[in-house]
């Protein structure tokens, strides 16, 4: 009979079912196989290991329809409870294989076998080797993250240093730029200023220097050359007048200085006895360091500048000791421009002096002939001034005659001669003046003529007195020569 006309008790109690059973539990023992069912084209259970289930009807199972169409399903699930051929097992993976069944290859589907195999060993083996697998795959993640967080923390930190490093050098290079400009700042106040502002000028080079090096003090002294210390200008407060200032204030700092260029202190208390002066300038402006670079004149000392710091800064350091070598050696230069100055205006001031108590007077002229100065006491008297004659040549001063030989003069000084020549001057009261001008070449150290000196003497006395010793000669020459023709005549009478 067909299976699809036997009842669902016939079908299981069949003795082809029977068979079929006893051949099944034959050939799958030891295999894995726990359980096999036998589909009908229906879509009914011909054939279950478990009794009880033939005859059911799994049309609606998908695996069963998809092995219908040819196709082998398999179907992987975890099993609390499993009827399998020995009994009921537990808790067991369990692999359903939905297969067709042909004749031959290129046959229809006859029926459709179900085999549940368990895989719980093979599952738990995958489970141990994918749990290897990830333990592994974490591990080197984890030494690869590790790494590349130790990379990033180095590269972070590098970058960080090289941040760092870059913001120093742009502050040290923003400092530097400001330290130079002080410096040109200072420079061109040096170079701008008139003799009567080098103290000024020393007082703004000081506080430029203590601001822009955050400085407790700074202060600037001359030495002379008895070793005389005389205060120029300090900052903040001016020099003040006093002990901090005399010679016996600051002896050892002098004497020190004498031998060598710089001097750095880093802590007053320290001093020796004999530089209690310094010592006690420092503390009276609080200062706890200090550096003293000398102002020096052809490698003579001529004085020092102080830089003084607080305990919080340090009284050296390449940067300070830069700027106070090129600010001492401004004010070095500065004081002694204004010493030679100073020197230049008394000796010019003694010249004018003895040259205007002169009765002679005293012009100068260029190489083209022009008179650049008329000089003396009787400049008045004789109608002459130094406005009047700037830049002029003699015919805008004198008459022709005069300007001729003055002319004549000037020409001869430029050949390099001397020449004397007299000449007569109207004074302002209408009398005449007899003056005698000597010119004398001025050549400059190679040997070119760069211009003449002359020297206008006044000789109307000297003029007066040969009128009167002419007058007295021929007087006395004629009172003689009465007598003497009376003598002469006798004499030749008594010859004869």
């Amino acid at each position: 009979a067909r299976s699809s006309d036997l009842s669902v008790d016939a079908l299981r109690n069949s003795p082809e079912i029977a068979k079929l059973d006893a051949a099944i539990q034959t050939g799958m023992a030891g295999n894995g196989v726990v359980k096999v069912k036998i589909y009908g084209l229906d879509g009914r259970t011909l054939y279950s290991s478990q009794p009880s289930q033939i005859g059911e009807d799994q049309s609606s199972n998908e695996g069963w329809r998809l092995a219908l169409g040819g196709e082998i399903v398999n179907e992987l699930t975890h099993r609390d409870e499993f009827n399998a051929f020995d009994g009921v097992i537990e808790n067991r993976d369990v692999l359903a294989s939905y297969i067709p069944i042909r004749r031959s290859d290129d046959a229809p589907v006859e029926a459709v076998f179900e085999l549940y195999g368990d895989v719980t060993e093979l599952v738990r083996e995958l489970d141990d080797v994918q749990l290897r697998v990830v333990g592994g795959v974490i591990l080197v993640l984890s030494v690869l993250y590790s790494l590349l967080l130790f990379v990033a923390q180095y590269a972070e930190r590098v970058v960080r240093e090289q941040y760092a490093e870059r913001e120093r050098a742009e502050q040290a290079l923003r400092r530097r730029v400001a330290l130079d400009d002080v410096v040109i700042r200072i420079s061109a106040r040096f170079v701008t200023a008139e003799p009567s502002e080098f103290a000024s000028s020393v007082q703004a080079a000081l506080e430029a220097v203590g601001s822009a090096l955050g400085l407790k003090h700074v202060a600037a002294a001359a030495i002379d050359d008895r070793a005389m210390v005389t205060a120029i200008a300090a900052w903040p407060v001016p020099p003040e007048s006093g002990a901090d200032h005399r010679q016996d204030a600051l002896p050892w700092l002098a004497a020190q200085l004498c031998e060598q260029e710089m001097l750095v202190v880093p802590n007053v208390e320290e001093l020796p006895a004999e530089a209690q002066g310094i010592a006690h300038y420092c503390r009276r402006h609080q200062i706890s360091g200090a550096l003293v670079r000398r102002l020096e004149y052809r490698h003579t000392s001529i004085g020092f500048l102080l830089l003084g710091t607080d305990a919080s800064s340090p009284a050296t350091g390449a940067e300070m000791e830069g700027i106070a070598k090129i600010v001492a050696d401004l004010i070095a230069t500065a004081l002694v421009k204004q010493q030679a100055d100073a020197t230049l205006a008394a000796s010019e001031e003694r010249l004018r002096t003895l040259v205007e108590s002169m009765n002679d007077i005293i012009f100068t002229v260029d190489r083209a002939g022009r008179f650049t100065g008329f000089y003396g006491r009787q400049l008045g008297e004789y109608g002459l001034s130094v406005d009047a004659t700037d830049l002029r040549v003699p015919a805008d001063v004198f008459d022709q005659e005069t300007a001729q030989l003055y002319d004549a003069a000037i020409d001869q000084a430029m050949r390099g001669e001397n020449a004397v020549f007299d000449w007569v001057l109207g004074s302002r009261e209408g009398r005449q003046i007899h003056l005698q001008t000597a010119l004398s070449p001025v050549i400059d150290d190679g040997g070119a003529v760069i211009g003449a000196v002359g020297v206008g003497r006044d000789i109307s006395e000297l003029k007066r007195l040969e009128r009167v010793k002419s007058e007295f000669i021929a007087s006395v020459s004629h009172e003689l020569r009465t007598p003497l023709a009376s003598i002469l005549g006798y004499a030749e009478i008594l010859l004869r």
